[in-house]
C-alpha cells in the first residue's frame, strides 16, 4: 500500500538537460534516471507531492511476486524486468512502478550495462491504496512515453489497462491475453491474477524461449518415455509392440508439447501424426513442435 502525506513539498531542480521532449507541456524533461527521490528509501514524488511507499502485506505482496515471475519469463531479448524501479516521469515526479519492462543500454565495447531506456510497459498493484494514486502515475507514465500501463486490483481480482483515450482503467476480460512485442508469447489475464496459474504461464513461456535447461529436460523426458515403451514391449515378449510403443511415445510427445504450450491441435493434424510411422519424420515434428507458432505448421 502507498499512502501520501498531506503536505506538498517543493522539488529540487532536475539537473542535466538530456531528456526527451514532452510535447504540449514543456520543451525538456529530466532524464528517466535523473533522480529526484533518494534511491533505496521509501520516498517518492508524484506531481510535487511526497509519497511514502509503504511495504506490502498479503495478498498485495504475493501479487507483486506473481507479476514479476510471469512477466519476467515472457520478456524477449533485449528486454529486462525490474521491480520498484524509479522513473523520472515529470519535473516534479519521480516514482517507481511495481513492475517495469525496459531495455537496458550496454557499452558495445565492454559489454557493461551503462543505463536504460524508458520502460515500455509498467504494472501497478492496488489493494488498500486509493485508486487515484495509480491513476495519476499512469497518466504521467503514458505522458512520458510509456506505451502501456496495467493495474491489478487485488480485492476485485481484476486486471485493467490504462486508456489515454477514455481517461480511465479499462477492464481486461479474464479469458483474454495480452500480446506485445516485448513478450515471446501472449500472457493470459488469468495468469497475471490467479496464483494457481503462475507455474503454467512460466512453463509455457520457457517452452517458447527454450533455454538450455528446458531443451535438456525435454530430451531427457523423451528418452525416458521411449525407454519405458521398449521395456514394456520386451516384458510382454512382443517385438511389434515394442516398435509400436516407440512410435506412439513419439506421437504423444509431440501432442504433449502443444498441450503444454496451450495450443489446440486441429483434427487433421492429430490424424496425420497418428498415421505416421516414419521415425525420422516424427523426430523432426517433435523438434518443430517446440517453436512453431501453430500445430498446422507441421503439415506445411
Amino acid at each position: 500500500m502507498r499512502t501520501s502525506t498531506a503536505a506538498r513539498v517543493l522539488c529540487p531542480p532536475s539537473g542535466e538537460v538530456r531528456s526527451a521532449s514532452f510535447p504540449g507541456r514543456r520543451e525538456h524533461l529530466p532524464a528517466v534516471d535523473d533522480r529526484l527521490a533518494p534511491s533505496e528509501t521509501r520516498v517518492e514524488y508524484l506531481d510535487g507531492q511526497e509519497i511514502f511507499a509503504a511495504p506490502a502485506d498479503e495478498p498485495h505482496a504475493s501479487q507483486h511476486s506473481q507479476i514479476d515471475r510471469v512477466v519476467g519469463a515472457h520478456v524477449k531479448s533485449p528486454y529486462a524486468v525490474a521491480v520498484d524501479m524509479l522513473t523520472r516521469a515529470e519535473e516534479a515526479s519521480d516514482f517507481a512502478a511495481d513492475v517495469s519492462v525496459y531495455e537496458p543500454i550496454f557499452d558495445p565495447k565492454t559489454g557493461k550495462k551503462t543505463g536504460r531506456k524508458l520502460e515500455e510497459i509498467a504494472f501497478e498493484v492496488v489493494y488498500h491504496q486509493a485508486q487515484s494514486v495509480p491513476t495519476r502515475k499512469a497518466v504521467e507514465l503514458v505522458g512520458r512515453g510509456v506505451r502501456r500501463v496495467f493495474c491489478v486490483f487485488v480485492k476485485d481480482h481484476k486486471l485493467c489497462e490504462w486508456s489515454a483515450k477514455s481517461g480511465r482503467w479499462e477492464p481486461i476480460d479474464p479469458g483474454a491475453s495480452i500480446e506485445d512485442p516485448c513478450f515471446v508469447r501472449p500472457i493470459t489475464a488469468r495468469g497475471l491474477v490467479d496464483w494457481v496459474l503462475t507455474d503454467d504461464e512460466v512453463a509455457k513461456a520457457l517452452l517458447v524461449k527454450r533455454p538450455p535447461a528446458i531443451v535438456a529436460a525435454l530430451a531427457e523426458s523423451r528418452g525416458e518415455g521411449v525407454a519405458a515403451g521398449v521395456a514394456q514391449g520386451v516384458a510382454q515378449g512382443v517385438a511389434q509392440g515394442v516398435a509400436q510403443g516407440h512410435l506412439e511415445e513419439k506421437r504423444q510427445g509431440i501432442l504433449r508439447i502443444f498441450e503444454a504450450r496451450g495450443l489446440k491441435v486441429p483434427r487433421q493434424v492429430r490424424a496425420r501424426i497418428a498415421a505416421t510411422s516414419d521415425v525420422a519424420l516424427l523426430d523432426r515434428w517433435f523438434a518443430a513442435a517446440i517453436t512453431i507458432p501453430h500445430p498446422s505448421g507441421l503439415l506445411a
